[in-house]
């Protein structure tokens, strides 16, 4: 009797390029790079191109799927920074973006994001929704804050000299102790904001 003695075969991973990956995925090539840049996915880049191991992307949403988990990396893509759907997770992805070089977040909606502590100078938030959100000891020199809505947002002691606020709505915001030097100040709407011990120097109302 003629016996084998045959080895199970170990299957062999398959390496996939970004639009194979994206495609597996069901994502956009542009989503699925905003979500290796978050540390979100595993991937490798060799030779300056991304590689992606299938068994690494299957085992990732096996994960995501049997453990209630999400893809916020999937909703409200946008440029080069990312934003998900908590208000601490936007704040820290436009922190990231900005440390990495970029300026310009226009039109965004983070609402009681927090900033507090950060050096943001020349950040441009022209006409996002900021309502309650928190910038609190912020160096915001020359940022531009332009048509946005602070509502009830909170700049104590931060720096916004030369800073551009011009048509904001800062209803009920709080500028207790903050630096007003050459600042843009024609906002649109400032019922019950806060001005408690601003220091005031060469300001446009």
């Amino acid at each position: 009797m003629q016996s084998t003695n045959a080895k199970a075969s170990t299957p062999v991973d398959e390496i996939l390029l970004p639009a194979q990956a994206a495609a597996f995925l069901g994502v956009t090539e542009e989503q699925l790079h905003n979500a290796v840049c978050q540390g979100y996915l595993p991937g490798a880049c060799i030779d300056g191109q991304w590689r992606f191991s299938k068994r690494g992307l299957s085992k990732f949403c096996w994960q995501r799927n049997n453990h209630n988990g999400s893809a916020p990396w999937l909703e409200n893509s946008c440029g080069p920074y990312w934003l998900g759907d908590w208000a601490e997770q936007k704040a820290k992805g436009v922190i990231e973006a900005y440390e990495a070089g970029e300026r310009y977040f226009p039109g965004l909606s983070i609402k009681g994001g927090r900033f507090d502590g950060q050096d943001l100078s020349g950040i441009d938030f022209w006409e996002s929704g900021l309502k309650g959100a928190s910038f609190s000891g912020c160096i915001l020199k020359q940022a531009i804050f332009v048509g946005a809505d602070l509502t009830s947002a909170v700049f104590r002691n931060a720096d916004l000299s030369d800073a551009n606020l011009e048509g904001a709505v800062v209803e009920d915001a709080d500028f207790s102790g903050a630096i007003l030097n050459r600042t843009n100040f024609a906002v649109s709407l400032m019922s019950g904001a806060k001005l408690d011990g601003v220091s005031i120097s060469m300001v446009s109302f």
